[in-house]
């Protein structure tokens, strides 16, 4: 196992700086859902006064496939600028999991990249103003006062 910092594993990459918590906070769509059509999100994840922290909701307009986020229950430090989240959901009121990765690669929303795995094998992946169409952003956020 790599570096444990804040409750954050790192999987041997570096952690965050010990001015970061890993707070990642974002929101947009992508078209890289299975239907093809736009998928719309709001996000969040971290470590909160040692604590899993965050929510996620998601829906693909053309099944009509929603994710609701009931905990957090992992964060992972992927890469300098990348997040690897795992949440227990419900969807569309069925109980799951689900596991996303979001990396931050600039403001604002400069090619971020959403990709979220549901328990069901559900996947949906895309860029926010890359190559794919995509709107939104994706931000690490230094932790504020009191949050470590």
């Amino acid at each position: 196992m790599g570096l444990v910092r804040a409750g954050i594993t790192s999987g041997g990459k570096p952690g965050p700086s010990d001015d970061e918590c890993g707070k990642v906070t974002g929101g947009g769509w992508i078209v890289g859902t299975p239907s093809g059509e736009k998928g719309t999100f709001g996000m969040s994840g971290g470590i909160r006064r040692g604590e899993f922290w965050g929510h996620l909701n998601f829906i693909d307009h053309g099944l009509g496939l929603k994710v609701s986020s009931t905990a957090v229950t992992g964060c992972h430090v992927d890469s300098t600028n990348g997040r690897l989240i795992d949440y227990a959901v419900t969807i569309n009121g069925a109980a799951g999991t689900a596991r996303l990765l979001v990396i931050d690669n600039g403001e604002p929303g400069r090619s971020a990249v959403f990709d979220l795995r549901w328990s069901t094998g559900y996947r949906a992946v895309g860029e926010l103003g890359g190559a794919r169409p995509g709107g939104g952003n994706i931000q690490l956020h230094k932790c504020p006062p009191g949050w470590e």
